[in-house]
């Protein structure tokens, strides 16, 4: 029987009963973090780090959560099991899991950039490692935190000169946190819309320090947002919300930026900012882990796949619905 089973449910571990990140309700479920895609309602119970569920609580209502810290063991019928950082959002975990000599981890999202926000990514030994590849091929390569930084808050100063708001679009989970703590020492007033402004509450009574913020809810038309950086999520920025921001400049900030063409109608910038491992980062990190058989899922899974198989290593593809064996 082997030790992690690839369903239509998820990631199985037979020995244990549970599943990661489970695609459908099942009794026992293993949470990375507190993303929709990760996280799902309906589960009998849940095991997460303390901040992911306090995150599913939040977002998704789900209290059944037992919680552990990072690198504490904990056992499922003999089963080891331990969250180890991954620096995508806050409170996100890999799962090593391990049982009878053999070590399994799952990834979940993660990224190797160290910001101000996330416990920053911890390379875990292993012997099977299960990778995204969210951004698999070559043409996707960061610039650094501080690179990011400077063009951030260049484009804010810009923006001041002229009496216009600086509209920032993140999402609302780690994204939109990184991008408020990036600018180490703000040149303005920072305003967030009600859903980010919600979730900074969480994060910050969780323990999470923040530059001072403010709620924009959209109705204080008479305000001066002049020199203000106000982050705000996609879909706030295509609502209502944004028409009472005056005159001010857009910006995205997504690892999809590195290939987007500017479309008309849409933001007047592009910053490339990503929450995963670009493509050296990925590589990085499977040479780091020591595995020799990796399993490449979510994202460009061929391309990557083949380079890890060009390298020498036992990689396989898992379909992004989990609903076939890995090839």
């Amino acid at each position: 029987m082997p030790l992690v089973e690839f369903t239509n449910k998820g990631f199985y571990v037979p020995q244990a009963d549970c599943y990661v990140d489970p695609e459908k309700k099942v009794e026992r479920a293993i949470i990375t973090h507190g993303h929709s895609d990760h996280a799902r309602k309906g589960c009998g119970h849940y095991f997460a780090t303390p901040l992911t569920a306090i995150i599913m609580d939040h977002r998704y209502r789900i209290k059944n959560c037992t919680t552990f810290d990072f690198n504490e063991v904990f056992e499922l019928n003999g089963v080891a099991f331990s969250f180890h950082p991954a620096g995508h959002v806050p409170g996100s975990a890999q799962v090593r899991i391990s049982y009878k000599g053999e070590t399994w981890v799952i990834t979940g999202d993660y990224k190797r950039a160290i910001d101000n926000v996330c416990r920053p990514f911890e390379v875990v030994p292993c012997d099977h490692f299960v990778t995204e590849c969210t951004f698999g091929l070559p043409i996707y390569q960061w610039k650094s935190e501080e690179e990011l930084a400077e063009e951030i808050k260049l484009w804010w100063q810009e923006n001041r000169q002229k009496k216009r708001a600086s509209l920032l679009m993140g999402y609302s989970l780690g994204k939109a946190q990184r991008l408020m703590q990036m600018v180490k020492e703000p040149i303005g007033p920072i305003y967030c819309d009600p859903t980010i402004y919600k979730t900074n509450e969480v994060l910050r009574q969780a323990g999470i320090d923040f530059h001072p913020y403010e709620l924009y809810e959209g109705l204080e038309s008479e305000m001066d947002l002049s020199n203000a950086l106000i982050i705000g999520s996609p879909s706030a920025a295509r609502s209502e919300w944004a028409n009472s921001l005056g005159d001010f400049s857009s910006a995205s900030a997504s690892g999809w930026n590195q290939t987007k063409k500017r479309r008309l109608g849409g933001p007047e910038r592009h910053f490339v900012v990503s929450d995963h491992a670009d493509w050296s980062e990925l590589i990085q990190t499977v040479e780091e882990t020591g595995a020799d058989n990796i399993y490449v899922m979510h994202g460009f899974t061929e391309t990557f796949g083949q380079h890890l198989r060009d390298l020498g290593y036992n990689a396989k593809t898992v379909s992004h619905r989990l609903n076939q064996q890995p090839k």
